[in-house]
């Protein structure tokens, strides 16, 4: 950092007072006193102990432990642009910007008060997705398909009924049908068709259970 943003406007220590062993100002600008990154003002981060430990053995500069914490938090081979606004200016039109500091990262680069600066990790391909990942939005629509027991063929605007809910859908033309209006965990479905024997089937849904579900019908006699 430059010298006057931590000495402030009025210089280094030789031209500060200091009564009662604390510093002061002569007319001058105090030091640095606000951090800006990305255009947020950070604040209210509590004191990492590495810098209060250095205030306590005197080896420091007269910045506040606060702006110490917040600029130590921020590596700076992250920092793509840094400019200071002087005290007694207001050139950015923000509250509490003037004598700071403000800190554009390099693309890539996330900030979070108390974790500071940071890369930040790019999304995986979908090929490396777990499969929780995938299947989570996908495991309601598990599929149940509706064939004749001898032909084989699919059974068409068969009756899907779940029986605790009475929630029912009719299979399309392939015989197949959407289990997403089943609840989670699964339910008792009854199936029925005009010309068919009645059938009672338990089905899971689950992310664990995914993989559609066939069931033939007999033709009533």
């Amino acid at each position: 950092m430059r010298p006057d943003m931590v000495w402030g406007l009025g210089g280094k220590a030789d031209r500060i007072g200091k009564r009662f062993q604390a510093p002061i100002y002569y007319g001058e600008p105090p030091p640095l006193q606000q951090v800006f990154v990305n255009g947020y003002r950070v604040f209210g981060v509590p004191i990492a102990p590495d810098v209060r430990g250095r205030a306590r053995s005197g080896v420091t500069q007269p910045l506040s432990l606060q702006v110490k914490t917040i600029l130590a938090s921020i590596h700076p081979e992250h920092i793509a642009e840094m400019s200071y606004v002087p005290a007694r200016e207001n050139t950015m039109a923000l509250n509490q910007s003037s004598n700071a500091v403000f800190i554009v990262p390099k693309p890539g680069v996330a900030f979070e008060p108390v974790r500071g600066s940071f890369i930040e990790e790019p999304p995986l391909p979908l090929r490396e997705q777990t499969e929780t990942s995938v299947d989570a939005a996908h495991y309601r629509e598990r599929l149940l398909g509706v064939f004749d027991e001898l032909s084989g063929l699919p059974i068409e605007n068969a009756a899907v009924i779940d029986t605790v809910t009475g929630l029912r859908m009719f299979t399309s033309a392939t015989g197949t049908v959407s289990l997403i209006y089943v609840p989670d965990g699964g339910s008792t479905l009854r199936i029925r068709k005009s010309g068919y024997e009645s059938l009672l089937l338990s089905v899971t849904v689950s992310l664990r259970d995914t993989l559609p579900v066939t069931v033939t019908m007999l033709k009533s006699k």
